[in-house]
């Protein structure tokens, strides 16, 4: 293997673009994030705030109504800020690294900005609108299909699936439909048990997807049987794939 090339990645304030005064009176510009290595060096707006903590239900809600972030030289101090900042650095540290392993890590710096915020839908809004998805897909297609047609499917994931087995009675036709995702919901329940509720992006579940490597609560759900070690590994594929995929049509280029 070749020497690791060294990257440096880190935020700054735009000044060079028009600046505005807050409803403090005071200045805030845009922030944007500069990115060095390979002998090049190249900048993209920052979009630290989708790491600020989101709770996954005001997701959709958020992205509608965003704006890029802007900060005054004093709020850039802050710990809370810091703390987000640097969450959007490790993620950008991991992305590169993804980029080197395809060979393409010289192309980063200057083409990640075009694709940046492909990779920024949090795991549970992936693995909810997947789900969510099967188990509509299930109920049109069998006798059931008058019960999908009255689902508000705007709902969370996890709340339609315990509505739904609220109703079912054991051994019936809805219970056998909606079993495998009683054990989805449980999973989905872990994955916020790591981020306290608040989006979670796949860089930062990595390290959870091998059971025996990070800690052991996900082995005491499979002990209790809520789902199983293929259960746990087959969603962390997915996700896996969603984000190599990105890295895929982002490499190809």
């Amino acid at each position: 293997m070749g020497r690791k090339r060294k990257i440096t990645v880190e935020h700054y304030l735009n000044n060079r673009l028009n600046t505005k005064k807050n409803n403090e009176g005071i200045v805030v510009v845009k922030l944007y994030l500069r990115l060095r290595g390979y002998l090049t060096q190249n900048q993209l707006k920052s979009n630290a705030d989708l790491f600020n903590p989101i709770l996954v239900d005001n997701w959709y809600n958020y992205i509608a109504e965003r704006q890029l972030p802007e900060f005054s030289e004093e709020e850039l101090k802050a710990p809370s800020v810091l703390q987000t900042l640097q969450r959007e650095v490790d993620f950008i540290r991991f992305a590169w690294s993804k980029f080197e392993e395809c060979g393409k890590g010289e192309i980063f710096p200057r083409t990640f900005s075009s694709v940046y915020i492909n990779f920024l839908k949090p795991v549970q809004i992936q693995l909810s609108e997947k789900w969510n998805a099967e188990l509509k897909n299930i109920l049109a297609y069998s006798d059931l299909k008058g019960i999908g047609a009255i689902i508000n499917w705007k709902e969370t994931f996890s709340a339609i699936v315990q509505g739904l087995a609220e109703i079912a009675p054991k051994q019936s036709p809805l219970f056998e439909a909606i079993y495998p995702f009683i054990k989805n919901a449980a999973m989905l329940d872990r994955i916020n048990s790591y981020s306290h509720g608040d989006c979670m992006f796949f860089f930062e579940l990595e390290p959870y997807l091998n059971v025996e490597l990070k800690d052991n609560k996900v082995a005491e759900d499979i002990e209790k049987g809520l789902y199983t070690t293929t259960d746990w590994l087959l969603m962390g594929n997915f996700l896996r794939y969603q984000f190599n995929n990105e890295i895929s049509r982002a490499t190809s280029n």
